[in-house]
């Protein structure tokens, strides 16, 4: 299904606030474009009950600050765990891929404007031709609330967010270099796995 909602609280609030405002995180401009900025942790202790909480992890512990609402596919992570702070929003992600569909809509670039060029983040993704919320697009993605539930996410795989508000969007993102299958059976394991909190408000826009 390339997204799985799970169960683990966590006080988004708090989150938000150290977002905001530590100084144990480094931020740096990926997007000027899209004002999308990454912030690294100097620290994991804030966030150790989090991750203490999910299955071990190699890769990274982020901050996304207005993570790309174009379709996209990462290129140095496999799957992730998010966790949505400060705005309601939605992501998306594909129902089926690879396809011919999603053939016909590739560009494959780089997106982003960093300084340094050697970095892993400055190495091509696919990027999507698609405008959010069409038809077809909802007819090939899954478009699911975020607010204040983690979820699984096949980063492999076309996907991005939605953030319709006026504010900025921040999530703590844990970062997998493991198949998404095999990360939703770690979850499982730890009976992490739940049905979507948001399904009874589906039909609302």
């Amino acid at each position: 299904m390339n997204y799985n909602y799970i169960n683990l609280k966590y006080n988004r609030h708090a989150l938000t606030e150290y977002a905001l405002n530590s100084t144990d995180i480094n931020w740096e401009l990926v997007s000027k474009e899209a004002d999308y900025w990454i912030g690294s942790l100097k620290t994991r202790e804030f966030v150790k009950d989090i991750v203490d909480g999910i299955p071990n992890t190699t890769g990274g512990v982020l901050f996304f600050k207005n993570a790309p609402q174009k379709p996209h596919i990462d290129r140095t992570r496999r799957s992730a765990i998010n966790f949505p702070l400060n705005v309601p929003s939605k992501f998306f992600v594909a129902k089926e891929y690879p396809s011919p569909w999603f053939d016909e809509k590739v560009q494959e670039r780089d997106p982003y404007n960093i300084s340094n060029a050697g970095s892993e983040r400055t190495k091509k993704v696919l990027i999507y031709n698609l405008e959010a919320d069409s038809e077809q697009f909802n007819e090939h993605f899954y478009v699911k609330r975020s607010i204040d539930c983690a979820y699984a996410l096949n980063v492999a795989v076309p996907h991005g967010a939605l953030n319709k508000t006026n504010k900025d969007r921040y999530i703590l993102t844990v970062s997998y270099d493991i198949p998404y299958s095999e990360l939703i059976e770690r979850l499982a394991g730890m009976n992490k796995l739940i049905d979507d909190p948001y399904a009874k408000f589906s039909n609302l826009r």
